[in-house]
């Protein structure tokens, strides 16, 4: 389930995501190019998501990440 989520650059998607479950941490996500789904996130419709993990860099500061791929509407 999304904590938030904003548009980001050139129309992509930020997230920030927790499991339904509530189980572990929240991760940041991105999704390039994916920020049409933005409105549904909103809503609060329900969705799983296909994604990769990677090491994110930004400004000195390292952490995990996910990317976005997909997002299936449940």
């Amino acid at each position: 389930m999304p904590h938030s989520a904003r548009v980001v650059g050139q129309g992509h998607l930020k997230l920030r995501l927790a499991s339904a479950d509530a189980v572990g941490p929240a991760v940041d996500a991105i999704g390039f190019g994916l920020a049409d789904y933005l409105p549904e996130i909103e809503q609060g419709k329900p969705f799983s998501a296909c994604y990769t993990v990677e090491l994110n860099e930004y400004r000195g500061q390292r952490s995990v990440q996910l990317r976005l791929l997909d997002v299936r509407w449940e």
